[in-house]
């Protein structure tokens, strides 16, 4: 994730009622990228959060050695 937002003011279209702005219009593939950036958003946050409340971590290797003890890998 770069960290900066995918799009800019010059990507949107402003649809105005009565001369106040009501919705706006982005390219698809601009929404898009800016979904993902938002997924991204979320992970960061998720993995940040589970850091911190973490109270204990298993080894990468103790983990595969439980799976193949279990028949699961």
């Amino acid at each position: 994730m770069s960290g900066k937002i995918p799009i800019s003011k010059d990507d949107l279209m402003y649809v105005v009622e009565k001369g106040k702005p009501k919705s706006v219009i982005l390219n698809l593939s601009k929404f898009r990228s800016l979904l993902k950036f938002i997924e991204d958003l979320e992970d960061a946050v998720d993995l940040k959060r589970a850091k911190e409340e973490a109270t204990d971590f298993e080894s990468f290797d103790s983990f595969v050695k439980g799976l193949k003890k279990e028949g699961l890998f």
